[in-house]
Parts: C-alpha cells; structure tokens; sequence
C-alpha cells in the first residue's frame, strides 16, 4: 500500500501545478491576449498619430507593493511585447506599427492611481500613507476641469 504522502507526490506527477496555479496562469494569459486585442482595436487611432497609453505601475521604491511595482510590471510589458510581435508574425501589423506600440507602452507613469479601488490597496499596505504619489495642485486640477469643459463644448459643436 501507499502512504499518503507517496499518493499525493504520484498524484502531483500527473498534475504538477495546483487547480489555483493553473488558474491564475489562464487569467494572466487572458489579460495579456484582452490588452493586445484591445490595442489592436485602436490601431486606425495608431496610424494617424491620435492613440496615447499610460501605463500604470508602482514606484519601486515602495517594497511593500511588491508585484505591483515597475520592475514586476517590465515582466508583464514583455509578454505584451511578445504577444505584439505574434500578432505582427500573423500579418496584423507592419513593423512600423509594432515600434509605435513599443513606443507607447513606454509611457509608464507611477505617480497617480488609474482606480481608487488600487488606492484602497495601497493604504492598507502602507498604513493609509500615499506619501510617494503626487498630489495634484490647484492649478493642475483646475486646469484638468478647463481640458474637460473644452472636450465638452467641442464635442458639443461637432
């Protein structure tokens, strides 16, 4: 008879990664493939010089974010670039779309949250600090609301 322990190792031969391991893996291969899809839905924008991305990352100076800093997102950024790169093997993009992609994707910016659900986070694993986040001044935030009224009013008038 098998022990219970040299059951479990005979039954991990078959199955070396746990059910959630597999899982998260589906997910994260889904989040890159949405992103690049999604990218590639705005690739009209693209060739006339109207797409901007920002991406968002953590400092990496904070350590306890860890997973969510810039240097973890750069493993992410690849598996995008390489899903980028299959896509322009298959004919979906010219090369010189695929170095405007680059390009955009390196607009990485660490100074605000893109949700506040990602702020909450980060409170609590910094005890409720945000001290290396930028605070907007009165200036920048009256002029976000002036950018805002004008995209209003045009959009208005077309």
């Amino acid at each position: 008879m098998h022990t219970s322990l040299e059951k479990i190792y005979s039954e991990n031969e078959f199955n070396p990664t746990p059910p959630e391991l597999e899982k998260a893996q589906k997910l994260y291969t889904s989040y890159i493939k949405r992103t690049v899809n999604t990218l590639l839905t705005f690739k009209p924008l693209l060739n006339i010089n109207k797409l901007g991305v920002i991406t968002r990352a953590i400092s990496d100076d904070v350590d306890t974010m860890q997973g969510f800093r810039l240097q973890e997102f750069n493993k992410t950024l690849s598996h995008i670039y390489a899903e980028l790169n299959l896509r322009k093997a298959f004919g979906f993009l010219s090369e010189k779309e695929l170095q405007k992609y680059f390009a955009l994707l390196q607009k990485i910016d660490y100074t605000l949250f893109s949700s506040g659900r990602m702020e909450k986070f980060y409170k609590a694993k910094n005890n409720g600090s945000i001290k290396v986040l930028k605070k907007l001044t009165k200036t920048e935030l009256r002029q976000i609301k002036d950018l805002k009224k004008l995209k209003l009013t045009k959009n208005y008038l077309q």
